[in-house]
């Protein structure tokens, strides 16, 4: 449940994850009568189509490719070689739409490479023609205009199904080691929050397993305000990211637990899972009364002083 918290600091708001996976309603397309009455030989010759269901998740951009395109299993690498619509093929180590922890090997031709993009969570990164990416994150190769898309993760939030990723199906699915039902070969729900375990198999005889926990509970902090300074708790032991921002600005590489300066200040935590709690406060300048005063009796006594050694002088006689 999404934590929600209000205090002297100000107020504090949590979120989870990234949006969930829409499910619209389709319905299977009808199917019509064979305009000839087929014999028992062509009976025989046309396969069966297989059966849709009245309702599939949609497919998501940055999880599964829209566009068609030639995938197969090299057996003596265990490599992917992906050809695009342009012809450029790409070898990766994962099937598109692969959505799993690990590295991904990326590599294309040498010609190719320099009009290849490499792009971490929509930000361009370099990319290295042969090498392997780990850093969790949403991937897209892009090799002369046309994409390749995986995700890097171990923790996801608002995620409703898992997708299997081009040319696999699924297996077996597990929830906690519990074996659950599977309401198609091509989407596994995630209902509830724990641990999955996804067995897929693929069309050239590869097998994957992927293990993903689903985290919809956002971090919890507490914010407290004394005077001219803030306190803050960190509740949470998930806590990935911390960003604070004063008067509009982000403060760079803060991760402590005091703040101390004036000004208008917003604290956000992000969990591995993308979700994420902010907490608003405002610290204003606190006048000390004390001080002012010591500094005035200072000035007050170097003044009587200085008075005195002038009266001391005047009234000072030579003899």
């Amino acid at each position: 449940a999404d934590a929600q918290n209000t205090g002297a600091a100000g107020s504090i708001t949590s979120s989870s994850g990234a949006p969930a996976i829409v499910i619209p309603e389709t319905t299977a397309p009808a199917e019509t009568e064979p305009a000839v009455e087929p014999t028992e030989e062509s009976k025989e010759a046309v396969a069966e189509p297989e059966s849709k269901p009245e309702s599939e998740p949609e497919v998501v951009p940055g999880t599964t490719g829209l566009v068609e395109r030639e995938q197969h299993l090299e057996l003596a690498t265990g490599n992917y070689i992906v050809t695009l619509e342009n012809g450029k093929k790409l070898t990766t180590s994962v099937p598109e739409g692969y959505v799993g922890t690990g590295s991904v090997y990326l590599s294309v031709a040498e010609g190719d490479a320099v009009m290849t993009n490499l792009y971490r969570n929509d930000e361009q990164i370099e990319f290295v023609n042969g090498d392997s990416v780990t850093e969790y994150g949403r991937y897209r190769v892009e090799v002369d205009g046309y994409s390749y898309f995986f995700t890097l993760a171990y923790e996801v939030g608002q995620m409703e199904y898992y997708p299997a990723p081009a040319g696999l199906e699924f297996a077996e699915v597990r929830l906690d080691d519990e074996l659950i039902a599977l309401e198609s070969s091509r989407y596994a729900a995630m209902k509830e929050d724990g641990t999955y375990s996804f067995v897929m198999t693929g069309d050239e005889g590869e097998r994957f397993e992927v293990i993903l926990v689903k985290d919809t509970v956002a971090p919890e902090i507490n914010v407290t305000t004394e005077k001219s300074a803030a306190t803050v708790q960190y509740l949470s032991n998930d806590i990935e990211t911390i960003e604070l921002v004063k008067d509009g600005k982000v403060v760079p590489g803060f991760s402590g637990t005091s703040i101390a300066e004036p000004g208008k200040y917003t604290l956000t935590v992000y969990d591995k899972a993308g979700n994420s709690t902010s907490a608003s406060f405002s610290l204003k300048y606190q006048v000390n009364i004390y001080g002012i005063l010591a500094v005035f009796l200072v000035i007050l006594a170097a003044a009587g002083i200085g008075a005195f050694v002038v009266y001391t002088k005047k009234n000072t006689k030579v003899r």
